[in-house]
């Protein structure tokens, strides 16, 4: 698995219809699967903590419970995709359950149609073929490894069941365990020592 690169990412949210856009940015920019995506509601996005809950997923043109425990979660949203949710409310009014992402009839987008739109931008994008929305999701949890949060936060946000499931799919991803560390010895050598020169000065 080889995560898609930003310039990817970002020419699919500008290929793909207007009205799905967003489903593109919560998908690279939040790591939600296509039925999270589709299924965000106005009243889970908490505009003022910087926040939005998973708490339902789109299926079949309704929203029903997510399939395990793990899956709800409460995520922090960076202000890139804040602004790309507040102009898609501004432009889009909510559809049933106050569902933010409609389709032209403003319905619940059902998968086959959905898909249909995400193959279109794909070739518009210049993407090979067969690339899928859950490769937007493997954009997020790489660029989360990158930053080096912790394996259990990465877990949690992906909404994955276990750190086992987590390290199957991007444990490729992760620091190699023999650089793990390097650097940390000389560092804290070098921070005790200017440390205790300080506190010899002062005293």
């Amino acid at each position: 698995m080889e995560p898609l690169p930003t310039r990817s990412v970002l020419a699919l949210a500008d290929a793909i219809t207007p009205r799905y856009r967003l489903a593109v940015w919560l998908g690279f920019g939040l790591g939600l699967r296509e039925g999270e995506a589709l299924g965000l509601t106005e009243a889970r996005v908490e505009f003022l903590k910087r926040r939005i809950r998973i708490e339902q997923q789109a299926q079949r043109g309704t929203l029903v419970e997510l399939k395990t425990k793990a899956s709800r979660r409460t995520l922090p949203v960076d202000d890139g995709v804040l602004a790309e949710i507040a102009g898609h409310m501004q432009r889009y009014s909510p559809g049933p359950e106050g569902v933010l992402i409609t389709n032209r009839i403003r319905k619940i987008p059902r998968r086959s149609s959905f898909g249909d739109c995400w193959r279109e931008a794909v070739e518009k994008a210049g993407l090979p073929k067969g690339t899928r929305f859950h490769d937007l999701r493997h954009y997020y949890a790489s660029t989360l490894i990158a930053a080096n949060l912790n394996p259990k936060s990465i877990q949690r946000r992906l909404g994955h069941a276990t750190i086992a499931e987590t390290f199957d799919t991007y444990g490729h991803l992760f620091p190699d365990d023999e650089d793990l560390g390097r650097g940390a010895i000389d560092a804290k050598i070098e921070k005790d020592l200017a440390e205790q020169s300080r506190n010899k000065k002062e005293a």
